[in-house]
């Protein structure tokens, strides 16, 4: 019976080695001796494959070590690549967190299993960062050489790969982790039948996967990744776990897959583990409270501060230890009459001591591959207003502008794609308003709303009205103060001219809403100001005295004739404008930035 092999090698170059196995003359010929006389157990090689050994056999004389091709890789550890992620250069030798070095290079025993799967019709190609997807190859062993994808040492991750079969025998089951993701995806099929698995676009690492034949019968497949800092891992078998599997985002550089007939020998070992596993960082943190002083750390996930004593934090600090995940945990605090402090990492103090100043907010950041790998969640109890919602990776939480102290600070780290904190529909950051990834506002949107919310309070409370409703339509109406009716006449509220109200006229084109006709395109006058502030007293002053042939017409909008915000928006959806959604849109911008706390 003939004994067949396939190799498919997924990774580090993009050519082709032939890959000789001769240590000296003599073994060499031992070699080719025990193949030509075994032949109760192989057949007879054909006359090109004898001559093909031979010629390998006569090149290797006078040599004193293992002759390979130039394009074997046997020197990855002595060189460096440059990571595209971190910016940093990092060396292909690498060692695991005991200090034993993991071979970065792995030879694979050929010598008892020469033979090639013939017919077997197997493509492969890998889509690589920044080089998008390279050529397919044939994924046919011939004699000793194959053909490899991918890159290496360019600090590139492999993101996604596509194998195309045409025989049931070799068609693969492969299973998949990405970046952000902690559940396993299964491979998607393709048009033309072939399967895919990473993703293309999302700029995501691959860093674990799992590999079966469909149709498991007299092969085993083999398959072997090689991860940025740690090199190759051991080789998985028949669906093993291979690579970071429990959530740290190492990039996947390199794949080889080996499809072998049982009984036949398997790829030789290379390092001792098949998988890298996540080592959390021990993390606690402290505070300095009012007539207290430092208190003690607690660990992660619990509150410190006080409840229920009337007691500012003056002062907090995190500190982290241990882990085989590089980066830090930066915080800064906004602290009474100061304001935002420049950030400091894990075992700094944030706030003041001893100067009996308030801390009233914080904000954390994840750096290098903490972010890549952890969310980091946190909220502020703050006077009067009790706790906040909830603040992820970046935002801000506590109070500004409110003169009010920040009481306790509760801190939870979580691998990213796991179930966040439950919400309470309640402010991050009481006083102001910040962007959110999740609901796609900006920190440009943000910005206009802070920057204008002091004089919205004002005119909201001088003429009785919700501020909430004030700032969302002046969000509406100017697009985020962008509208060209917001940049050339400071009109935030799209309010018509009015010859009695003594404004300044200017000429701009809008469009309306007609019943029959639909939306339609006109040339109209509308009133022209000087800022926000004098566009919102108009705005105020025109809901507040209505049309000169309509004195009530916006009396519904006033707080005194109302119970929430959500009655002022309907009436402003029969009366200011022609949008028949116009109350929804108003809803929708209150809620996604929780202005009702300006109210």
């Amino acid at each position: 019976m003939k004994r067949n092999i396939l190799f498919i090698f997924l990774g580090l170059l993009s050519v082709s080695a032939t890959v000789v196995f001769a240590d000296t003359d003599s073994s060499l010929e031992k070699t080719v001796n025990s193949e030509t006389n075994t032949s109760n157990n192989i057949e007879t090689l054909g006359e090109v494959e004898k001559t093909d050994i031979t010629e390998t056999a006569e090149s290797s004389k006078d040599s004193t070590a293992p002759i390979v091709s130039e394009n074997t890789i046997t020197s990855v550890e002595e060189s460096t690549i440059a990571s595209s992620e971190s910016g940093n250069s990092e060396t292909k030798q690498t060692q695991d967190e005991q200090g034993t070095e993991i071979s970065s290079s792995s030879e694979i025993d050929l010598s008892r299993s020469a033979r090639s799967i013939e017919d077997t019709d197997i493509t492969f190609s890998g889509h690589v960062q920044r080089k998008g997807w390279q050529n397919a190859v044939k994924g046919n062993m011939n004699g000793f050489s194959y053909d490899q994808i991918g890159s290496i040492g360019e600090g590139l991750r492999l993101e996604a790969v596509n194998i195309d079969s045409s025989s049931d025998t070799f068609a693969m089951d492969i299973q998949y982790k990405i970046q952000g993701d902690q559940e396993w995806l299964a491979a998607e099929e393709a048009a033309d039948g072939s399967i895919q698995v990473g993703s293309v676009g999302l700029s995501k690492k691959l860093h674990a996967v799992k590999i079966n034949l469909a149709n498991q019968g007299d092969y085993d497949v083999y398959y072997q990744v090689h991860v940025q800092s740690y090199g190759w891992l051991d080789w998985a078998k028949n669906g093993e776990e291979t690579g970071f599997v429990d959530g740290l985002s190492k990039r996947i550089e390199a794949i080889r897959i080996a499809v072998i007939e049982k009984g036949q020998a398997a790829p030789s070992t290379a390092g001792t583990r098949k998988t890298i596993q996540l080592a959390q960082p021990s993390i606690t943190y402290q505070s300095h409270i009012q007539r207290i002083g430092w208190q003690n750390p607690v660990s992660i996930g619990t509150m410190t501060g006080t409840s229920g004593q009337s007691l500012r934090m003056e002062a907090f600090r995190l500190n982290k230890s241990s882990g085989n995940v590089a980066g830090n945990i930066q915080y800064r605090g906004h602290v009474q009459s100061i304001g935002w402090q420049p950030f400091v990492n894990a075992g700094t103090m944030t706030g003041t001591n001893g100067r009996s100043l308030r801390l009233e907010a914080i904000q954390f950041r994840l750096t290098g591959e903490m972010a890549d790998t952890y969310d980091l969640y946190y909220r502020v109890h703050v006077q009067r207003k009790g706790w906040t919602d909830w603040s992820k990776n970046d935002e801000r939480s506590g109070s500004v502008n409110l003169g009010l102290r920040a009481e306790a600070i509760e801190v939870r780290l979580q691998l990213k794609g796991t179930t966040s904190p439950s919400t309470f529909k309640r402010p991050t950051l009481f006083g102001q308003v910040q962007a959110s990834s999740t609901l796609g506002t900006t920190e440009a949107q943000a910005a206009f709303i802070n920057t204008n919310l002091t004089a919205a309070m004002r005119t909201a409370r001088t003429h009785n009205l919700y501020a909430s409703v004030l700032l969302a339509q002046a969000i509406l109406e100017s697009n985020y103060g962008t509208s060209a009716l917001a940049q050339n006449a400071q009109n935030y509220f799209g309010l018509k001219w009015r010859q009695q109200e003594g404004y300044p006229s200017y000429s701009h084109q809008t469009s309306e809403y007609d019943e029959e006709k639909g939306w339609i395109t006109i040339i109209d006058d509308f009133a022209k100001f000087t800022n926000f502030s004098t566009s919102a007293e108009g705005y105020a002053k025109r809901i507040r005295n209505g049309l000169s042939w309509d004195p009530l017409r916006y009396q519904m909008v006033w707080r005194e004739n109302t119970t929430s915000y959500r009655d002022a928006t309907l009436a402003l959806s029969v009366t200011y404008a022609t949008d028949p959604n116009y109350q929804t849109k108003l809803n929708t911008i209150i809620e996604n930035w929780q202005l009702t706390q300006f109210d």
